[in-house]
């Protein structure tokens, strides 16, 4: 298969990239930073945006899946709560992008935040989840209702 991978050299995607390779997939990695990506066999480095659904439209074309393992930037100190809100509009732009490139298939990797720890209790909104990744679990959970309300 002719996949994309968005977030290619972050924690989970570098993974999701290594396991594509194994299978024997073609694959387009997309990264905001291409230097941190190595050249290798059916890997194809794009510089990318994902706030930008015309550039996610261009690199999507003919691809048979788009994986996206995204996650807003973080910093030194880990996820950026500033930043945690350009998780919906990442993934609006994804969906935007993905549906003018006519790719069938879309598999977003999301944090676990939004996963009930018991009826109507779901694992952000805990009193033990950590404060420091409220921010990103959030926003997470967002991202998981906006693709839900998706056609």
């Amino acid at each position: 298969m002719r996949v994309v991978l968005y977030g290619a050299t972050g924690m989970i995607g570098s993974r999701i990239l290594k396991e594509l390779l194994s299978r024997g997939h073609t694959v387009t990695a997309v990264t905001r930073d291409p230097s941190k990506l190595q050249a290798q066999s059916n890997v194809t480095i794009e510089k990318g945006d994902m706030l930008d659904a015309d550039t996610i439209a261009k690199v999507a074309k003919g691809a048979d899946v788009v994986i996206s393992s995204y996650g807003p930037p973080s910093g030194p100190q880990g996820p950026d709560p500033t930043k945690a809100s350009q998780l919906s509009d990442a993934t609006r732009a994804l969906l935007g992008g993905i549906r003018r490139a006519g790719a069938p298939r879309i598999i977003m990797v999301g944090g676990a935040g939004s996963l009930e720890v018991s009826p109507g209790l779901q694992i952000v909104d805990a009193p033990t989840f950590p404060e420091a990744y409220k921010a990103v679990a959030l926003a997470h959970r967002d991202a998981f209702h906006i693709l839900r309300e998706s056609d």
